[in-house]
């Protein structure tokens, strides 16, 4: 009768325990367009981004042009996640290392690592007849332990393109509207990171770092960026004063 007892007790528990996981281990749901995982980055962790030789297969063999090679293709891939972290007031900005070896990755990590390669099949994904589409410049997958990021050619290793697919690392999923400005914009509406996608990112993430909420008075915003407390706002105020933003 204990016995019985006890098999019911636990068999309770694991009850409770799947019921009340449904709000909660569910939470990050993959998105169809991106695999965008949610909940997998904590801003205040940090996150590393290992750079694959593959990068730079096409560099130049003599040793100085592979070396700048090399350095061209991180300093952009670091100007696209830089255009992230800028948005946020230095003390606080999260922290973004970018190595060269899974060695540089410390053992026990709170966020994925993101592992960054190129490979000339590029990205296969279906088209809404079924269809596979192969023109994308890059890519982003979430697995189970780690994200990757996959661009198709050298000429796609640009900073809007790593802006775009280091936003899906953290979190974010190309808008709903197609036509709306934004860097995550499947369409490329939107060649750098927006406020509204700061407040995109911050509103995924309890613990977004202080940032400057105030957006368009006296921070680094330009003419070009503001007003755009929304995307349609912002757009507009291009058109209205007929601003040419490079």
């Amino acid at each position: 009768m204990r016995n019985k007892a006890v098999t019911a007790s636990i068999f309770l528990a694991l009850l409770i325990g799947v019921v009340g996981c449904k709000n909660t281990c569910n939470s990050a749901i993959l998105n169809n367009d991106a695999n965008t995982n949610k909940q997998a980055q904590n801003l205040r962790e940090p996150i590393y981004l290992v750079l694959n030789e593959s990068l730079w297969a096409n560099c130049d063999i003599s040793i100085r042009a592979f070396s700048t090679c090399r350095e061209n293709v991180k300093v952009v891939i670091k100007a696209g996640v830089n255009d992230w972290l800028k948005h946020f007031y230095e003390p606080y900005r999260p922290k973004v290392m970018i190595v060269l070896s899974q060695k540089d990755v410390p053992a026990k990590m709170v966020n994925k690592t993101v592992y960054i390669s190129m490979d000339k099949k590029g990205c296969i994904f279906k088209d809404k007849n079924d269809q596979p589409e192969t023109n994308h410049p890059a890519c982003f997958f979430s697995e189970a332990d780690y994200f990757k990021i996959i661009f198709k050619e050298p000429n796609a290793i640009t900073i809007p393109t790593a802006a775009h697919e280091f936003g899906h690392t953290l979190g974010l999923s190309h808008p709903d509207d197609k036509d709306i400005f934004s860097i995550m914009s499947p369409e490329g509406k939107g060649d750098m990171v927006l406020p509204i996608d700061m407040i995109t990112l911050c509103k995924l993430h309890s613990e977004c770092p202080l940032h400057d909420e105030t957006w368009c008075e006296d921070t680094f915003y330009d003419s070009c960026r503001c007003p755009s407390k929304s995307f349609g706002d912002g757009e507009a105020k291009r058109v209205e004063e007929e601003l040419v933003c490079k």
